[in-house]
């Protein structure tokens, strides 16, 4: 309206409208700044009205902290037994280890024989001590432990000399058919039979081979006191000797006791494949057909 009735210059209308937006902004800031302190006591409100719900939600969450806590906890506890019991199973594992370094030791070093006379010398002594009073019936038995003390000196010595010089063990055992070996057989001599059959068959003439020898290393005394004496005599009667050497073999009876199976039609091809592949051979001028193990 006073713009209307009079006139003005730029100046001073530049001047009004300076005047006039500032006031319109000091108006928009003092409208922002009730708007927020509005914002402000509506939430103090609302938070009023509802404390008590606010306070049970704050008290829950303050119990869900206060438990989950205690579960960290626990397992914190947990994870520190575990860490224990986990040095305690790395100890047990190198524990182990060494005590089946010195069993493969033991196993490789001391002669089964010798351990086989020591466990009947202990029976003897507690039969001794338990019947004091029996000394004639225990005199042949204070002779065989005498003839046990002394199969079992010879054999220690024996095995003193195969630690100390290479010597062999109780017997020679046959080598598994190698597959370059398998493919070089000829396919008339083979037939159908495979790798896994030839060698599960030099397994088993080896488990003869072990049978045999191991009762003839316990020597006359041992294999008496074992209940096998005809056995081992028969298998003394068997041996022979080629330029001075023992030769170890085995026969179709003695596959036979052990096995109690005969060797039959495809079990003598295979023999044959073994004498081809030089893991056995047959020596000139026994009585009986021997099958004798080849050594290098």
């Amino acid at each position: 309206m006073f713009l209307k009735h009079r006139e003005c210059s730029p100046k001073v209308f530049r001047k009004y409208f300076l005047i006039l937006s500032t006031m319109a902004e000091s108006v928009e800031d003092v409208l922002i700044e009730h708007e927020t302190k509005l914002e402000q006591l509506t939430i103090a409100t609302t938070l009023i009205q509802n404390k008590k719900v606010i306070a049970s939600e704050l008290s829950e969450v303050q119990e869900s902290t206060f438990s989950l806590l205690s579960a960290i906890s626990s397992a914190k506890s947990d994870l520190k037994e575990l860490r224990k019991k986990n040095e305690e199973l790395v100890n047990l594992v190198e524990n182990l280890k060494k005590l089946n370094n010195r069993i493969s030791h033991m196993e490789n070093n001391i002669p089964p024989q010798l351990l086989y006379d020591y466990a009947n010398v202990v029976k003897e002594r507690e039969y001794i001590k338990v019947q004091p009073n029996m000394q004639s019936t225990h005199s042949l038995e204070i002779d065989s432990l005498e003839d046990v003390f002394e199969e079992t000196s010879r054999n220690s010595v024996k095995d003193c000399k195969k630690t100390l010089f290479n010597e062999p063990e109780i017997f020679p055992r046959l080598k598994p058919i190698s597959t370059k070996e398998f493919e070089l057989i000829p396919k008339y001599m083979i037939g159908r039979q495979s790798l896994d059959t030839i060698n599960r068959f030099v397994s088993t003439i080896n488990d003869v081979l072990k049978a045999k020898y191991s009762l003839l290393a316990l020597g006359k005394n041992g294999a008496k006191k074992k209940g096998e004496l005809n056995l081992y005599m028969h298998y003394k009667m068997q041996e022979s000797v080629d330029t001075g050497e023992r030769v170890y073999f085995f026969t179709a009876e003695d596959y036979q006791n052990h096995t109690t199976m005969k060797l039959d039609k495809t079990k003598l091809n295979l023999l044959t494949v073994l004498r081809h592949c030089k893991r056995l051979c047959n020596p000139k001028g026994a009585k009986t057909a021997q099958y004798t193990v080849v050594t290098t």
